[in-house]
């Protein structure tokens, strides 16, 4: 009996965890965004694969977690795609550039990208790009200030610093842009 009473205790405290971190929705992407449209919300979509063993610890360690939970269930409406059983999920990753999962992007309830970034993260991490999701210094704002022609410092480095942290692959344009930096700006400005 008293092995049955802690059995219960700890699937109820497991359950209570998951219930306080970020609810994902059993919807497909265009239905988390019309729901996102009706609730005043936007889209984060969490894509995985099968066998991905980063995307499993993400499950179970970072998405339970109550501060995420917080902020992402009253900014959100949160999905899981996963791109080994659904080829419009894979197809939506690959539109920005996933090269490795578990990838993450953030979207407007008119299906529009804002950011997105790749990997296991920390529960800070997340929670600090979720944050900047909502910003006009979210990675796609900034891509597009750039790609338009704006050279303002601010943009540049958030741009670069974005840059180096999240899309470290991208060897040229990181390049790019530290080049247009120190010219414009000098090698003071160059943040890391």
């Amino acid at each position: 009996m008293k092995k049955m009473m802690i059995f219960a205790m700890v699937i109820l405290a497991a359950t209570m965890a998951n219930a306080q971190g970020v609810k994902f929705h059993d919807l497909k992407f265009t239905e988390a965004c019309e729901l996102a449209k009706k609730e005043n919300k936007r889209v984060f979509v969490d894509f995985t694969m099968r066998g991905c063993g980063p995307c499993a610890q993400m499950k179970q360690a970072v998405f339970p977690k109550k501060v995420l939970g917080d902020f992402y269930n009253k900014e959100f409406i949160s999905i899981t795609l996963n791109i080994s059983y659904d080829k419009k999920a894979l197809a939506l990753a690959q539109e920005l550039g996933a090269t490795g999962y578990p990838f993450y992007a953030w979207y407007d309830a008119d299906e529009e990208p804002l950011h997105f970034m790749s990997g296991a993260r920390s529960v800070d991490i997340m929670l600090e790009n979720a944050k900047t999701a909502i910003t006009e210094d979210a990675c796609i704002v900034l891509w597009d200030k750039y790609d338009e022609g704006d050279t303002s410092k601010e943009v540049l480095t958030k741009f670069y610093k974005y840059l180096k942290a999240y899309k470290a692959r991208e060897v040229e344009m990181i390049k790019e842009v530290e080049d247009k930096i120190i010219s414009l700006y000098g090698e003071e400005a160059i943040v890391i």
